[in-house]
């Protein structure tokens, strides 16, 4: 029989397909009691050679599991029993928030998986280069950065950016190097461009882009692009309207790359002459 190039590729994909299919690694979550129930996994992590995720149990509100990807491998490691957001790993721990305020680590054992530290409440984590860093309320300092090596006593405040009972309202960040490059509004200059080495003397507004507002008065986000060693982001600096500008985390590598739309673009959308 003669096979058409056409047939054959059909029947190349056709076989590709066949040994590619999804495999269910382990219905064990809910099949004795619900056995049409779903667990739901999420917020899935890797630590070492194995897997890590939370899930819906038969009797637990909520669990955290580990596999290595055997069905026998998938086990619970421990009971949660609430809601859990932000999970990020170092080397040797993962890191999660439980009910929006509390901070939990976990070394994929029993009795490694605990509480850290407990605020009013905590917004964002992340880990760069190796530091964990994440946004809390104390209910002293307001939202602000802190980190932490997953020890008490290396959990502290980086910086009160915005003094006292104020937030400094850190929108968006991401790791560049060994740096933190974050937009945070210390109550003064508005939402600019910050960068921490994670100390308080290395954590400082790398330039103030927009000196009547902040680049963004009321973002709630500014989306981030690293291009080699520059984070490149949109702003406002009063002047050009919003557009394409890129820092490498010091004020002379902080510019503008190019007024796209000579035209200026009011906060009213309203196109008006240069």
């Amino acid at each position: 029989m003669k096979i058409t190039l056409p047939i054959l590729a059909l029947l190349l994909v056709s076989v590709q397909m066949a040994f590619t299919q999804p495999t269910l690694v382990k219905d064990n979550l809910q099949k004795n009691s619900h056995p049409n129930a779903a667990s739901n996994p999420t917020n899935f992590i890797n630590l070492g050679s194995k897997t890590y995720f939370f899930a819906n149990g038969p009797t637990y509100d909520m669990g955290m599991y580990v596999t290595d990807g055997t069905e026998n491998g998938t086990k619970l490691v421990k009971q949660i029993n609430a809601s859990v957001s932000n999970v990020v790993a170092s080397d040797k721990l993962i890191y999660f928030v439980y009910e929006n305020s509390s901070l939990f680590i976990s070394d994929g054992t029993f009795e490694g998986t605990k509480p850290l530290a407990k605020f009013r409440s905590i917004n964002k984590i992340i880990n760069c280069n190796g530091t964990i860093y994440f946004t809390a309320d104390d209910q002293i300092h307001g939202l602000e950065l802190w980190k932490t090596d997953g020890t008490t006593a290396g959990t502290k405040l980086v910086k009160d950016i915005a003094y006292g009972l104020l937030s400094s309202q850190i929108v968006s960040w991401k790791s560049l190097g060994d740096k933190l490059i974050l937009f945070a509004n210390d109550g003064i200059n508005g939402i600019e461009p910050w960068v921490s080495d994670g100390t308080e003397a290395g954590t400082k507004m790398i330039k103030d882009i927009n000196q009547a507002s902040g680049i963004e008065e009321y973002a709630s986000e500014i989306t981030l692009y690293q291009v080699n060693n520059y984070i490149n982001f949109a702003a406002d600096n009063g002047v050009n309207g919003v557009e394409f500008w890129s820092t490498n985390g010091t004020a002379e590598g902080t510019q503008m790359l190019k007024d796209i739309n000579e035209v200026m673009v009011t906060q009213y959308n309203t196109i008006m002459p240069p």
